[in-house]
């Protein structure tokens, strides 16, 4: 938008840098209310919660690859149920946490927890995984969906498409052949590609 104020009117970005204020500010009838509003209004009131109420907790999810000396990281799992213990604090409250947890404190922002409605007829189970310290596991390869070679700059790299526990076929990741052999070996014996 400034660049077309400066095309248009002349002048420089800093000369028209009040009127991309304005417009973001501006009511729009379309989406009724402002640009600004629509972009960063994500809750319209603050998540709270109650002492009694039961919550599901965010953990994040590690693939034991390692791309560029890091730990690739799926999208965010939610585990639970836990009952809320304690508010502590302005947006912190304390969980009642299940023993295969006990490395990991128990209170937590409300940014990693997702309110859940009880329900008697629900039957909710504990899903077992070895939740490390900083909120995260390491989550397993299922099987070997797909493979294809990648060309880079001359040099053919093969690649296979994993699906994760815990994760649909949606988010199943493209990954370097040798790097998921070296790993998870098991894998490829089902393909015969030993």
């Amino acid at each position: 938008m400034l660049r077309a104020c400066v095309l248009d009117f002349g002048g420089s970005c800093e000369d028209h840098l009040p009127l991309k204020f304005v417009y973001k500010n501006s009511y729009q009838s379309n989406i009724k209310m402002a640009s600004f509003e629509a972009l960063y209004d994500r809750r319209r009131q603050p998540l709270s919660f109650e002492v009694g109420d039961h919550v599901f907790l965010r953990v994040s999810p590690r693939k034991r690859l390692l791309r560029f000396g890091r730990s690739g990281k799926l999208s965010p799992y939610f585990i639970g149920l836990f009952e809320i213990l304690d508010h502590v604090g302005e947006v912190a409250y304390r969980l009642a946490v299940q023993p295969q947890m006990d490395r990991v404190h128990n209170v937590f922002p409300v940014s990693m927890l997702r309110k859940y409605e009880l329900d008697p007829s629900h039957m909710s189970s504990w899903v077992d995984v070895n939740i490390d310290e900083d909120i995260s596991y390491e989550e397993g390869p299922i099987q070997i969906l797909d493979t294809r070679d990648k060309v880079l700059r001359g040099k053919t790299v093969p690649l296979v498409k994993v699906l994760w526990q815990h994760h649909g076929a949606k988010e199943a990741t493209w990954e370097g052949e040798q790097d998921v052999r070296y790993a998870y070996l098991s894998l490829f014996s089902f393909l015969g590609m030993t």
